[in-house]
């Protein structure tokens, strides 16, 4: 055991607690401080629930209750949810570190950018100096570094008249090292025309680093009326095991000038559009059968730059949103995209302008 108090009634309480009940530390603090200590917190929160690797400083605040006015020193306790790294950081009620005015029990510190990809539990840990006890408050807020998980691309996968559209989103796990798991989506909208989100909550299970999933089942859309080649801006919130972490946003282009009930009667890749663009441009297409269906971009020299779809599809029209700012530093010019689907195969040049 690491924190154990100094005071002998205390030090026998753990034993007893700890040897016939087999609490962990955590654990043992936090009960010994509800009944010893009435120095107690009241909620511990991070600046952001991502934290961008070797960019972010993280700011974590802490609402102590000292209703004796005891002297206290009160610490920061970062563990990866895995074991691999623990570390800790002093947090100040002085004014100067985001924790409000100086001496309003509101503590706060400052964490440097990590570098390694990891979700973390925030702890606090508190020393009452006045009568030498210690209590650690375990896992009071969550943050991560992996990712983030975004946005890749969404299709119109059917439309029941007179007023429904299902849609499947992609999202994709731009980490280096780190599988983000068990991940799910909450997708709302601001517009006015929409009326209800349907399934607005969608699973998408674990997503390896570069790995791009689509949800599980649809999200569908009711609405009132849409003109035509209609842009809906919608928000996704992104979980991780339930707990948020990563927020995202796009424009889907709802187009009604062209719609059939028919399938598509052959293979084709359309001209996307705008043209040139900057930075989100959309990209259709065609497919008179289920196919597996790959849409890469590359540079005119060859080198893939982006993989958009990477997935077996269903016969129909599909539509894909591509963000080139997303991809990474990309310089304007001529690029091709490609599709791939059985045995077709077409490609198309497109321009970005910056």
């Amino acid at each position: 055991m690491g924190y154990i108090p100094h005071n002998a009634i205390l030090d026998t309480s753990m034993m007893v607690l700890y040897t016939f009940y087999g609490y962990d530390e955590p654990l043992l603090l936090s009960i010994l401080n509800n009944y010893y200590s009435p120095v107690s917190i009241q909620n511990a929160t991070v600046s952001a629930p991502f934290m961008r690797r070797n960019i972010d400083t993280l700011t974590i605040n802490a609402q102590m209750v000292n209703p004796a006015n005891f002297n206290i020193e009160v610490k920061s306790i970062i563990r990866s949810l895995d074991g691999s790294v623990t570390d800790s950081i002093p947090l100040y009620d002085d004014g100067n570190h985001d924790d409000g005015q100086a001496g309003d029990l509101l503590y706060g510190g400052y964490l440097p950018p990590f570098s390694m990809e990891n979700e973390f539990s925030v702890g606090i840990k508190m020393t009452d100096l006045d009568n030498n006890v210690q209590s650690l408050f375990a896992d009071q807020a969550r943050f991560t570094t992996i990712g983030p998980i975004a946005i890749n691309g969404y299709y119109e996968v059917v439309r029941i008249p007179p007023n429904k559209i299902y849609f499947k989103f992609e999202l994709r796990n731009d980490g280096q090292t780190k599988t983000a798991e068990n991940i799910s989506a909450r997708l709302s909208t601001s517009d006015p025309l929409v009326s209800s989100i349907l399934g607005s909550t969608q699973n998408y299970g674990n997503i390896d680093p570069g790995q791009i999933a689509v949800n599980q089942n649809n999200f569908g859309i009711i609405y009132s009326s849409l003109p035509n080649s209609y842009n809906i801006h919608f928000k996704m919130d992104i979980y991780s095991d339930g707990n948020y972490f990563w927020s995202d946003s796009t424009d889907v282009l709802v187009g009604f000038q062209n719609i059939t009930q028919n399938l598509p009667e052959t293979y084709s890749l359309k001209q996307n559009y705008p043209n040139p663009f900057n930075p989100n441009t959309t990209i259709e297409f065609d497919l008179p059968e289920a196919s597996q269906v790959s849409l890469k971009v590359f540079t005119v020299t060859g080198e893939e730059v982006a993989t958009i779809v990477s997935d077996r599809l269903s016969a129909g029209t599909y539509k894909y949103q591509w963000d080139a700012s997303r991809t990474r530093d990309l310089a304007s010019g001529v690029y091709i995209y490609r599709l791939q689907a059985g045995s077709f195969s077409q490609t198309r040049k497109m321009i970005l302008m910056k």
